[in-house]
């Protein structure tokens, strides 16, 4: 009888050793999934930061915080064309909008600075 229900044991403990196998297999594909989410939730994340970028910008523009403004539109310029953030096509238009901003700023601060050496 002791014999009988060591042998049940035996192909309960590989029935469960087979089961736990298949979990962990499931555990795996879950963590997976998991990392892949969060990755993709990071760069939305960076999407919304970029989009917002110009927004920034303008406020900074109105109260006449160009350093701040410049440092701004730089950052998001960076972050617009790391190569993870060129891939996302729905920044397209906002890449093109940071690179004319950036030129059109520049020309403005050099217009500023000739005003301010010229005038005075």
């Amino acid at each position: 009888e002791d014999d009988s229900r060591s042998g049940a044991g035996t192909s309960g403990d590989a029935g469960a050793a087979a089961m736990s196998g298949h979990d962990v297999v499931g555990l795996h594909a879950l963590y997976a999934q998991s990392v892949y989410l969060n990755e993709y939730i990071a760069l939305l994340d960076q999407v919304d930061k970029v989009r917002a970028v110009l927004d920034k910008v303008d406020e900074k523009l109105l109260d006449n915080e160009f350093q701040a403004a410049a440092e701004m539109l730089l950052d998001g310029c960076a972050m617009a064309f790391c190569e993870e953030m060129r891939s996302v096509g729905a920044l397209r238009e906002t890449r093109s909008e940071l690179t004319r901003r950036k030129a059109s700023l520049l020309s403005d601060l050099c217009a500023l600075l000739v005003t301010a050496v010229y005038s005075g």
